[in-house]
């Protein structure tokens, strides 16, 4: 459900209460979904959760002017972009003698079969 903002200053408290000129404005609805919920898009920046699956967040506060920050590590995302890389080249390199041997046995060895 949208929420309509005073053009005066607003505030919001650990709780997710919004006020202004100190009458309660809203609440924001604070919810946590269970592991593997999908959320789908709706837009560039809304997520709608499938009809139930929304519980009431449990030791969560909300902080007025901060950041949320990334849970995305981008170096070590890169290191492990660098690791799967090598692991595939490390396959390539095994099927690839694999692959000789296995053509050097078909080609030698089979006519030999009696």
């Amino acid at each position: 459900m949208p929420i309509t903002l005073p053009d005066e200053a607003v505030s919001i408290s650990p709780d997710g209460t919004l006020s202004s000129q100190g009458a309660v404005v809203a609440k924001l609805n604070l919810v946590d979904f269970a592991h593997g919920v999908q959320l789908t898009t709706q837009g560039n920046s809304y997520f709608q959760a499938p009809q139930g699956s929304a519980q009431a967040a449990a030791n969560v506060t909300v902080r007025q002017g901060a950041l949320e920050a990334s849970n995305y590590n981008p170096v070590q995302g890169t290191v492990d972009l660098i690791t799967l890389q090598r692991h595939a080249e490390l396959l390539e390199r095994a099927l690839a003698v694999f692959d000789s041997d296995f053509a050097r046995a078909a080609t030698q060895d089979l006519p030999r079969v009696e």
